[in-house]
């Protein structure tokens, strides 16, 4: 059984729904930028499960702290004092994954793959029954919005029989 996907399709699937994202909810234009091979500082982390009867997929989303403030003060169109509490950064970081994870879905139905999106969840989570013997083909971006920088990854799989 092969990938639904390859890694290449996943990247240009990425690199169209991230920034659509950031630039119609957030207002804010977005770079990709290099490999970042260092932690985040202070990481907030949110998956969305995606599952279909061929194939499944986890997205994540991996922001730090100070950019989901910052995205948090855009979406609730508050000032620059508002100072979220740790839940409502959870919910920003879980809320922006979803509407990444609902414009990838959009591009999954055009290659044929059809499937539900799960709530996000706090943190990097696999959704129960979607344990595989394959390698899932995997997709990590990186981007820079303004100051900060974050990642967006990618996993599908086929679904096994």
């Amino acid at each position: 059984m092969t990938n639904p996907l390859s890694q290449q399709e996943l990247i240009q699937i990425a690199n169209r729904s991230v920034p659509e994202v950031w630039q119609t909810q957030l207002k804010k234009e977005i770079q990709p930028s290099p490999n970042l091979n260092l932690p985040l500082p202070s990481p907030r982390i949110a998956t969305v499960a995606w599952t279909g009867s061929s194939a499944s997929a986890e997205m994540v989303l991996t922001i730090p702290s100070a950019g989901a403030q910052l995205a948090a003060q855009t979406l609730l169109g508050a000032s620059g004092n508002y100072v979220p509490e740790d839940t409502d950064l959870d919910d920003v970081v879980g809320e922006l994954c979803n509407m990444v994870a609902g414009r990838v879905s959009t591009e999954l139905r055009q290659h044929g793959l059809t499937g539900t999106l799960h709530p996000p969840l706090p943190g990097r989570t696999s959704p129960s029954g979607t344990a595989t013997p394959f390698t899932p083909t995997v997709c990590l971006t990186h981007w820079t919005c303004g100051d900060y920088s974050f990642t967006f990854s990618l996993n599908i799989h086929p679904n096994v029989s």
